[in-house]
């Protein structure tokens, strides 16, 4: 799981595993284990999947999420009761009523926020910006390991035909540890962080980026909102919040771990590992944010009316269907 803030940083990452013990995570001789411990990162496991729990999330809320706010808190002077924001993807565990009414005992100050279902491709800057170069250094260490341990065994005078390479889950489990390491400090960079939420936007007016949330322009909208969306404004000002928004109630929280949650994320990259993480990195860091904007209200051509004309409904019903004669066996007695 990989976090980022609009500030430019990098939160450490939570890695799941599938396995009900401790043999099920990585070795502490893994490659780069100990550095994996000093930035933070988190080693869980679910024993169906891989995929994340309420348990696992509150465990990277209570261990990464909330110490980073804090300290942040703490930096600026604010109150330690200070509202901060997460923003999430509608997977069902993160909108489920357990989860929320989790947060809302253990961290009253977080405020839950998601992003609408089919839309991370537009507004979640992980999406927008970092999985790709995520996901591209993880392919090419990867890549790297299967390159050196080939090369070890021809260089040991192995027989070509005779090569196996260690596909072991406790050999790539072991290996991961490194994996993971290499592109948590690749994709470490303030401004890739910050053009990750600049280009989150549906319109060239505004985006996620903390300049223009809290520029005069915004600001401007966020007072005229009282007269412009009353319904709006009464939304955003309820005591209640939005964080009971969106709730999917879930009977049995196993079920859930059973929903991928990564269904929106079926775009096919292709095979990019050619391509050093680096040169991405530089490539995302040069576009400009697309001024292109979506079609509003106003923007929309007025259309000609039309008249159709609709024939009388068929009646149906015992005594009412209409009758035809078969044509299956019409001009049989030719053959």
């Amino acid at each position: 799981m990989v976090g980022i803030t609009a500030a430019g940083n990098v939160l450490p990452m939570q890695i799941v595993m599938k396995g009900g013990s401790q043999h099920s995570l990585p070795s502490s001789n893994s490659l780069d284990y100990a550095e994996s411990k000093e930035l933070g990162l988190l080693f869980g496991l679910n024993a169906k999947n891989y995929w994340s729990n309420i348990p696992l999330l509150e465990e990277y809320l209570k261990k990464i999420v909330t110490p980073h706010f804090s300290m942040q808190k703490q930096r600026l002077g604010y109150p330690e009761d200070q509202e901060c924001v997460v923003l999430l993807d509608c997977w069902s565990v993160h909108r489920s009523e357990k989860f929320q009414n989790l947060v809302r005992c253990r961290w009253p100050w977080l405020r839950l926020r998601y992003i609408p279902g089919g839309c991370t491709g537009l507004a979640q800057p992980c999406d927008v910006r970092i999985q790709q170069p995520y996901k591209l250094s993880i392919k090419r260490s990867q890549l790297d390991d299967i390159i050196s341990e080939t090369l070890a065994h021809l260089e040991s005078n192995g027989d070509p035909m005779e090569l196996k390479l260690d596909s072991c889950i406790g050999t790539l489990r072991d290996r991961s540890v490194a994996w993971f390491v290499k592109a948590w400090k690749e994709i470490n960079q303030v401004e890739l962080m910050k053009k990750s939420f600049e280009h989150c936007t549906v319109c060239s007016r505004f985006n996620l980026s903390f300049e223009s949330l809290t520029s005069l322009a915004m600001l401007k909208v966020l007072q005229e909102l009282p007269q412009t969306d009353p319904v709006l404004w009464a939304k955003i000002s309820s005591e209640l919040g939005s964080e009971l928004d969106n709730v999917e109630v879930v009977a049995d929280t196993a079920l859930a771990d059973d929903e991928d949650p990564f269904l929106d994320d079926a775009d096919d990259d292709g095979n990019d590992t050619a391509l050093e993480p680096n040169v991405l990195m530089v490539q995302i860091l040069s576009e400009p944010v697309s001024a292109d904007c979506l079609p509003s209200a106003t923007d929309t051509p007025e259309l000609e009316e039309v008249k159709v004309q609709i024939s009388d409904p068929e009646e149906f019903g015992h005594g009412k269907c209409q009758k035809t004669a078969s044509k299956k066996y019409q001009g049989f007695e030719h053959h």
